[in-house]
């Protein structure tokens, strides 16, 4: 006698349906949350901050037409007012943003490292004074490093601008600009000392 092992004859057995996800639902997944936006934006935001702060400082001790005001007020126009419209061009999720911070956060990562590696000289010699290089290399850091994640792209690529607004908008937005505005006093608070 042959036994029918093959199961031929027999219907496979239905198999149940996938659980799908609504767009909202798989916005809100933590596995397609975007990475090192936020920390861009403050990131960016503090140096707009600082580099405000050192042009009101330079201007109440020398003076509007000294030249420390002027230099100040060059780096409030030539490098603080892009960095503060990069920051905002993040928070609105414009695609041309993320690149232009990744290079941003490179060059201002270089600098840190120079700043470092003079920190380092100057403490080896006896000389230890406040400095905001090591913080702002790691901050760099992590935004390089979560700007160029498959979701941060993925998410870059597939939100309208509209949406990028309304996620980074109402109380996020005073926290962000709140933590900036701390963050930037306390670096030229930092840096003077």
């Amino acid at each position: 006698m042959v036994v029918n092992r093959g199961g031929e004859g027999r219907r496979p057995r239905p198999r149940p349906a996938l659980p799908t996800k609504t767009a909202e639902e798989f916005e809100r997944a933590p596995e397609n949350q975007p990475r090192g936006v936020a920390t861009a934006i403050i990131f960016d935001w503090s140096l707009a901050i600082f580099s405000g702060a050192l042009l009101i400082i330079a201007t109440v001790q020398r003076g509007p037409g000294s030249r420390q005001a002027a230099a100040a007020a060059a780096l409030a126009l030539l490098a603080g007012l892009p960095i503060a419209l990069l920051g905002e061009a993040l928070r609105r999720g414009q695609r041309g943003a993320r690149p232009a911070q990744i290079i941003v956060s490179g060059l201002v990562g270089a600098v840190n490292v120079i700043g470092l590696m003079r920190d380092l000289s100057l403490l080896s010699r006896g000389v230890a004074r406040p400095t905001t290089n090591l913080p702002a290399l790691l901050a760099g850091t992590f935004v390089i490093w979560g700007l160029t994640r498959p979701q941060t792209i993925a998410w870059f690529a597939r939100i309208p601008p509209a949406r990028a607004r309304a996620r980074h908008g109402g109380r996020w937005l005073l926290f962000a600009l709140g933590t900036s505005f701390v963050v930037g006093i306390l670096t030229v608070i930092i840096s003077l000392a």
